[in-house]
């Protein structure tokens, strides 16, 4: 089985090598983000073995980088787009900040795809420049950036990727001046011939790639630009970032939020300062609904060794966050299904509780207008509407369906006198909306009840 990647962490980091950022290459942005998981996925191999020169990760979690769902099947595509990889020839370190690994070689020295027998999954076998390899087994301080996989996961242009890993590889040191030409080659449209024109290079390009990482609230930076121009043309960019502080406050107060929800969280008799600090280290990496599960998973187990076992508990997903999810989820649909199906039924409810009231009404108007006949007016107009339904109705038989007759006969002379009598039309119109205020007050009450036991968990 190979390495896991979890994307449901605040951040998944990759101690990315500087000379694999400053690359000239031509792929897309889907592929730098499969590239840069490869690159996390031996990095994390050769932690536990430094010699290991063979990695291997299930395809479904490199798709997580590119946000697909597991009901994105289209596995051949992302086969060919990997392989591409090996035959991609990439010029390293064109900014010349790690002297050990300049020169042109593929990205991937070799990639291949096999089908877990036990699990029946495709999984990515690959090895990668052992000039490369060197630099994961060894990351020097000064030549590598911690690049942020969720991050660039939810970039979008390639070109935002790129200046985001720049930034990132310079992060406590000014971004050097470039060259016009150096700067096109880094970003890969040093051949693109209509971006010899600035201002397209400007539009398409720079001010996109600005503007994405900066109206990005998961990136704690803001960018900026300027091009300095020598005599006539530009011949330098020079890039400058600022932390955006009110992020980091925000950030910061959201942390204190959650601290204290997991703090509350865990027993009692556990607590102390050296948890607290651990699990405010923990939120830097780790979503507070993942360590709230595993925290309430840990504390019914009640461990001898409380912190070790909860350290292991988030390292190994002891509580089972995915299928706990799962679970929510159907809980959810569930939910969901009762409330429409309870909704939809009170909804049905209150339209039947206005037409029977209307109904009542129609009947009163009915009778009050009756009232005013006498016998002989009576059997006249009687006479008439049921000569009328007769024609209307051939279907209804006097005899055999008296009550069906009687009552459609009924109807269609209380229609006529409403449409005839505008007091009645007033009456009717209030009890009408009378009918409808008390049905909605009663649909109200309904719902409350409904909205309660939602909350108690009572459906």
């Amino acid at each position: 089985m190979g390495i896991l990647l979890d994307m449901k962490k605040n951040a998944v980091i990759l101690q990315k090598p500087s000379g694999t950022i400053a690359v000239r290459v031509d792929i897309t942005a889907e592929q730098r983000r499969l590239y840069n998981g490869l690159l996390w996925v031996a990095r994390e191999t050769i932690k536990k073995n430094k010699d290991e020169r063979h990695y291997s990760i299930n395809l479904a979690e490199l798709k997580k980088l590119l946000n697909k769902s597991e009901q994105d099947k289209n596995n051949d595509y992302y086969k060919e787009k990997m392989e591409e990889l090996m035959r991609k020839i990439a010029e390293y370190n064109i900014l010349g900040k790690d002297k050990a690994m300049q020169g042109k070689f593929v990205l991937v020295s070799h990639i291949q795809f096999v089908e877990d027998k036990r699990t029946k999954e495709k999984v990515v076998k690959f090895e990668i420049p052992e000039f490369v390899r060197e630099r994961l087994v060894n990351p020097q301080d000064s030549l590598y950036a911690n690049i942020d996989l969720v991050v660039i996961r939810g970039l979008t242009s390639k070109y935002a990727i790129i200046l985001y890993e720049l930034v990132k590889d310079y992060k406590n040191v000014e971004i050097p001046t470039m060259e016009i030409e150096e700067f096109k080659k880094f970003f890969g449209v040093d051949e693109i011939k209509s971006y010899e024109r600035i201002e397209r290079l400007k539009a398409k390009v720079l001010n996109k790639a600005v503007e994405e990482l900066n109206n990005n609230e998961n990136i704690d930076f803001t960018i900026s630009y300027k091009l300095i121009r020598r005599g006539k043309r530009y011949t330098h960019i020079k890039f400058e970032s600022k932390p955006k502080q009110k992020q980091k406050a925000l950030e910061q107060k959201r942390d204190n939020m959650h601290l204290k929800v997991l703090i509350d969280a865990v027993p009692q008799e556990e607590r102390d300062k050296k948890l607290e600090n651990y699990l405010a280290k923990c939120l830097k990496s780790y979503d507070a609904k993942y360590l709230l599960h595993q925290i309430k998973y840990v504390a019914k187990q009640k461990p001898k060794n409380f912190p070790a076992y909860f350290k292991k508990a988030i390292e190994e997903d002891y509580a089972n966050i995915e299928a706990m999810e799962e679970k929510e989820k159907a809980e959810k649909e569930r939910i969901e299904r009762i409330v429409k199906e309870k909704l939809e039924y009170l909804e049905k409810e209150k339209q039947h509780d206005i037409d029977v009231f209307i109904s009542k009404e129609k009947s009163r108007i009915y009778s009050d207008f009756m009232n005013t006949l006498n016998d002989s007016e009576k059997q006249d107009l009687l006479q008439k509407y049921k000569a009328k339904v007769k024609e209307m109705r051939p279907d209804l038989d006097e005899n055999k369906n008296s009550f069906s007759f009687e009552f459609e006969v009924e109807n269609i002379i209380t229609e006529d006198i409403i449409a005839e009598n505008k007091i009645y039309q007033i009456r009717l119109e209030k009890a009408r909306k009378e009918a409808e205020e008390r049905a909605e007050r009663e649909f109200q009450r309904e719902k409350q009840k409904l909205d309660y036991d939602i909350q108690n968990n009572l459906l």
